[in-house]
């Protein structure tokens, strides 16, 4: 019994990424935990109003870990799951503390675009979304899906490079939803990231 679960390929993957298990597990859990309990998405939202005036600053983190419904966690799971490949690489420390600083950095960014755009504006509005709740992983996942590539290209093949961009492109269209500028945030992070 014990050579079968040393054979099987997922468990060999378990024991690999253990961070990357973690923040499924955690995003699973809060999941869960808030359609057991009904709970109204707006609570734990990311919202600039909340955020800046009533200095709700947990916001910033727990709403990367909150998601609006299943299908939401799913694709972020599989997201998630894609960036593997960086832990078993970079080792599980490097794949921390890089989710830790995606997920603070393309807050904090969203952040300061929301102020600008309401600065500029002069008044409140709601397209610009100062009025409006956010969740979910997204934004970090994108930003460790441009982790993840930096890695594959390193061998030359820099048409991967644009993976990023085709994601945001087809997620946009497929989930109406869904925040550009967030998922924007995330590639942009990471990509200034790399050039330095």
């Amino acid at each position: 019994m014990q050579t079968i679960i040393e054979q099987n390929e997922l468990v060999n993957q378990i024991k690999q990424t253990p961070i990357t298990i973690f923040i499924i597990i955690i995003n699973l859990c809060i999941w869960v935990y808030h359609y057991a309990y009904d709970i109204d998405v707006t609570i734990i939202s990311f919202h600039y109003n909340e955020i800046i005036n009533k200095k709700q600053f947990w916001r910033i983190i727990f709403s990367s870990f909150s998601h609006l419904n299943f299908i939401h966690f799913i694709f972020n799971s599989i997201s998630i799951w894609s960036s593997k490949e960086i832990e078993v690489v970079k080792g599980s420390y490097y794949y921390f503390i890089c989710t830790i600083l995606l997920v603070l950095f393309t807050n904090i960014l969203f952040l300061l675009e929301l102020y600008i755009f309401k600065k500029a504006n002069g008044k409140q509005n709601p397209q610009l979304g100062e009025n409006n709740h956010y969740l979910g992983y997204s934004c970090i996942a994108f930003g460790l899906m441009v982790v993840n590539i930096r890695l594959i290209s390193l061998n030359g093949n820099e048409i991967i490079s644009f993976l990023p961009f085709l994601s945001l492109l087809y997620s946009s269209i497929i989930i109406k939803s869904s925040s550009i500028i967030g998922h924007l945030n995330g590639i942009t992070v990471d990509k200034n990231d790399s050039e330095s």
